[in-house]
């Protein structure tokens, strides 16, 4: 039941009678355990919290389009988000990113179960990218301290401590 009431904000009394305005329904989201068959398999783990398991990568006239499968190592007490950065393969250079947490803001990392699988869809638009061959770079940070999870027993010497690099390359023409 939502209700609607006001208060004097000297005393912090109740100032009049509360009105009540109706009934919300709130549905939790379902929740997986099943690991799915993703285009490309990462195994990348982040810290101690979290597993990329892998991603399907579409590519279209003006966007890249990534379903980013995520499986939980622990149940979290940390508030994390996620980055894809779209970085220039020649000069390193990031030319267009995403940070976001799943499900359009309203799925934080807090309420995810150990084991569970979480699948995610991320955007990136790609109408002011110049004309390039690009890599994408996916990584994890704390909410609100900016602070990176280390990537953990990354199987490629070349990946950086911090984000894993898609081995796909992007071209925009």
């Amino acid at each position: 039941t939502v209700t609607l009431g006001l208060m004097d904000p000297v005393t912090g009394r109740e100032a009049g009678e509360s009105v009540p305005l109706g009934q919300v329904e709130v549905e939790a989201i379902e929740r997986t355990f099943e690991i799915p068959t993703p285009a490309v398999e990462a195994d990348a783990t982040f810290g101690t919290a979290l597993k990329l398991l892998g991603y399907d990568l579409h590519r279209e006239a003006n966007a890249v389009t990534l379903n980013l499968h995520w499986q939980a190592l622990r149940r979290m007490e940390e508030s994390y988000k996620f980055f894809v950065h779209l970085v220039d393969s020649e000069t390193g250079d990031l030319v267009a990113q995403a940070d976001f947490i799943p499900y359009d803001s309203t799925y934080y990392t807090t309420w995810w179960e150990a084991e569970e699988v979480v699948s995610d869809e991320v955007v990136l638009p790609l109408a002011n990218v110049p004309r390039g061959t690009y890599r994408l770079e996916i990584g994890v940070y704390e909410r609100d301290s900016g602070q990176r999870l280390p990537l953990v027993g990354a199987v490629e010497p070349q990946q950086p401590p911090d984000r894993y690099v898609l081995p796909d390359v992007v071209e925009t023409r």
